[in-house]
């Protein structure tokens, strides 16, 4: 067998960088009441959960939907902390950079309430339907890109995770804003590259990666998250590329081991 390692970095030796930056938010009071209820409950699952057992899988998937719960309370209170900072971004870059900012979230609600904030100088591929909120086809996000992209009077474009792997070129974007984690590093940095690293428009990206944290100094959900993506992080870049499975691998089961770490300490 042969394999050929291949980066980017090979190819094209001016590539600009990526700019990765952890912005530390704290979350309110009303945050931290519900992210401590929802905390609770994970850790009776997590207490109820033995490895190898019947019936283990099911209580995984039961103790991500919590986890799940937990980075929801965090997205949806961050959602302030991430408008202001799209509209910092804006502001403060020159206007012959990239000064255009995408915004990602994993969750509709999220997407349609930070486009909100921003105004009219907001696209998002969330729209709201009565008490739902429905992604637009792929039609209609073509067409939300190109208006992004040509659009002068357009600042700001919000999108969820599940838009991330499509091959948008979103080159009018200097800036990219991660208002919640996701699970892999390989989303990040599928979500970076709608900007980055486009052939038709070379240039460097600043990624904000908004973090919750908790006012009496214990580590929340997030940090756990950011640091596990950090460490997977690690593994990929000392593996060549073409080994996907390490790659897409998630972090889901290690979170799981950390916050039964943890048990003991906040019980």
């Amino acid at each position: 067998s042969i394999m050929i390692r291949r980066l980017k970095k090979d190819i094209y030796q001016d590539l600009p960088a990526v700019d990765r930056r952890p912005i530390y938010h704290e979350l309110s009071a009303k945050a931290v009441k519900a992210y401590k209820k929802v905390l609770a409950g994970v850790y009776d699952l997590i207490e109820d959960y033995h490895p190898g057992a019947e019936g283990a899988s099911k209580k995984v998937t039961n103790i991500l939907a919590q986890i799940q719960r937990l980075k929801m309370v965090s997205a949806i209170d961050k959602a302030q902390r991430t408008a202001e900072l799209a509209e910092e971004l804006y502001e403060q870059t020159d206007e012959s950079e990239h000064r255009k900012v995408i915004i990602f979230t994993q969750y509709k609600g999220v997407a349609h309430k930070i486009a909100r904030l921003l105004g009219k100088h907001a696209l998002s591929f969330v729209s709201r339907r009565g008490s739902e909120f429905v992604t637009a086809d792929a039609n209609e996000r073509d067409r939300l890109v190109q208006q992004f992209q040509s659009d002068s009077s357009v600042k700001y474009l919000v999108v969820t995770e599940k838009t991330t792997k499509e091959g948008h070129n979103i080159t009018a974007a200097g800036h990219v804003i991660f208002n919640d984690l996701f699970w892999t590093p390989a989303g990040h940095d599928q979500a970076i590259g709608r900007a980055y690293g486009r052939i038709s428009d070379m240039h460097g990206v600043d990624a904000y990666f908004i973090i919750g944290t908790l006012a009496d100094n214990a580590e929340s959900i997030e940090e756990w998250i950011w640091d596990l993506l950090g460490f997977k992080q690690g593994i990929i870049d000392e593996v060549v590329e073409g080994v996907e499975n390490t790659r897409d691998a998630s972090i889901a089961m290690m979170l799981i081991e950390k916050v039964r770490e943890a048990m003991g300490a906040h019980r």
